[in-house]
């Protein structure tokens, strides 16, 4: 269970797109910020998944709509606040370049994820299935406390390895079209998120 957890949590997904953005644009400490909420939404994800809560989204599609509409929408904001801040300069001192406190990366942390389609498959299907059925409350609680530092740890090394000053000169030059490419990936996926809604009508 932990290790397909683990390489799940380390592969490239719209997570990690937010997180080295919004490190090398404001710095550690709203990249940090993201990542807790990143972190926030998976042990969400794997607490509805190990103690059943999943019936609860087919009995009530609704809440999966509403989950996958605002986040849709959350991210189409973010898009267009990392789109506008592209051609601004690099300033390591502030941490409202793309026009985000720390809460606010903590929310765009958590509404990325919580619209992420890998999280969602993973912790509704794989990570599910994984567990024995068997398994008591107190493995279940021991199986998400072990997730969550796995994908705490994995995200705080990120941060950090792109807060050092030589890895944040590097990206200077290509910042512009690391913050554009993000937006337009963050943005087509809450695009894709919100359509599905109407696709699925």
């Amino acid at each position: 269970i932990f290790f397909t957890f683990t390489l799940a949590a380390m592969s490239p997904g719209p997570n990690f797109v937010l997180a080295i953005t919004l490190t090398l644009a404001q710095g550690r400490p709203v990249g940090w910020a993201a990542v807790v909420g990143v972190v926030s939404a998976n042990i969400l994800f794997a607490t509805l998944a190990l103690f059943g809560v999943t019936a609860l989204l087919v009995l009530w599609p609704d809440l999966t709509k509403f989950v996958r509409g605002f986040g849709g929408l959350f991210l189409l904001w973010f898009a267009y606040k990392l789109w506008i801040s592209a051609s601004q300069k690099l300033d390591w001192g502030k941490t409202d370049e793309a026009g985000l406190s720390l809460s606010a990366a903590f929310l765009a942390g958590l509404a990325t994820n919580l619209a992420n389609p890998k999280a969602m498959t993973f912790f509704f299907s794989i990570f599910a299935v994984l567990v024995p059925t068997e398994a008591s409350v107190s493995e279940r609680l021991y199986i998400i406390a072990v997730c969550g530092v796995i994908n705490i740890t994995w995200y705080i090394t990120v941060v950090a390895v792109f807060g050092i000053a030589a890895i944040r000169a590097l990206m200077d030059p290509i910042k512009f079209w690391l913050n554009r490419s993000a937006a337009v990936f963050l943005g087509g996926l809450g695009l894709w998120m919100v359509a599905t809604l109407f696709i699925s009508n």
